[in-house]
């Protein structure tokens, strides 16, 4: 019996695989096989590594797994240059020096948690999603520094740069408010009727302190000889403020039509 039938339990023919040599002295192969070809294809050695000197395939495409949900091989080493094919390029994942490639998946790549990435992130085309978060966005210091110009600015703290209105409105004397809280104002809580050419307004979100800025007019007055003006002396915090309106000639309080004002500063 020739020493592959031993090897393979007699069930192997020597021309297809036959056992090649035992390891000579001084050499780190054990045993190789060679196929009826006089090819080496596999070979042990000393250390009870099996060495592929041929692709190893499966029967057919598809036909086989490497390994399996209870037997699990632990580790996969590739050499440089080294590529995972899927479907014959597909897509496929290629290395290079420091680089990893993918290729294909011409209807994209889904991940179902979340992703880390600790160096820096590119890309050609958009980027979905549907939040951003993290260091890449505005903070509230960012947006009052008005500096930065590699952040994402959210539509919630778009309003903190100091080039940015903190409040608007237009009112009656009775203290009506025209429009929707958001859309046609912003950032105001009420606005009171005090008396003749006196109107008391209440902040939403305070500013930070009193030294921000508050723009104010008339509309639609028809009155001759109109000015209204903030009124700083009296009822000015950083929650409130006061405008009045006076007959530039006499100096008497006067009540007009719509009272309009627009704030500028930094908000707490």
């Amino acid at each position: 019996m020739n020493k592959t039938s031993e090897i393979f339990g007699g069930s192997l023919p020597a021309s297809n695989l036959t056992l090649l040599s035992t390891a000579a002295a001084g050499t780190s192969d054990y045993i190789s096989f060679k196929t009826g070809s006089q090819v080496e294809a596999l070979k042990i050695d000393t250390s009870g590594n099996v060495r592929l000197l041929k692709p190893l395939v499966p029967n057919s495409s598809d036909g086989a797994a490497l390994g399996s949900a209870s037997l699990m091989w632990s580790d996969l080493f590739l050499a440089s240059g080294g590529v995972i094919n899927w479907n014959n390029g597909d897509v496929t994942a290629t290395h290079s020096a420091n680089t990893l490639a993918f290729a294909g998946a011409s209807s994209g790549y889904s991940f179902d948690a979340d992703t880390s990435v600790t160096g820096a992130l590119s890309a050609t085309t958009s980027v979905t999603g549907a939040t951003v978060a993290g260091a890449m966005v505005a903070t509230q210091a960012n947006q009052e520094t008005g500096t930065a110009t590699n952040l994402i600015v959210s539509p919630g703290r778009q309003h903190f740069h100091p080039g940015h209105a903190k409040l608007h409105f237009r009112a009656d004397m009775a203290g009506n408010i025209v429009g929707s809280s958001g859309v046609d104002y912003y950032n105001m809580t009420s606005v009171t009727d005090t008396g003749t050419g006196i109107i008391d307004c209440t902040i939403a979100t305070d500013f930070a302190n009193t030294n921000y800025n508050i723009v104010v007019g008339t509309v639609n007055s028809g009155l001759a000889n109109f000015v209204n003006y903030l009124d700083t002396a009296s009822g000015f915090t950083a929650g409130t403020f006061r405008m009045r309106g006076v007959n530039s000639a006499s100096a008497a309080a006067v009540d007009t039509g719509h009272y309009a004002a627009v704030g500028f500063g930094d908000l707490a």
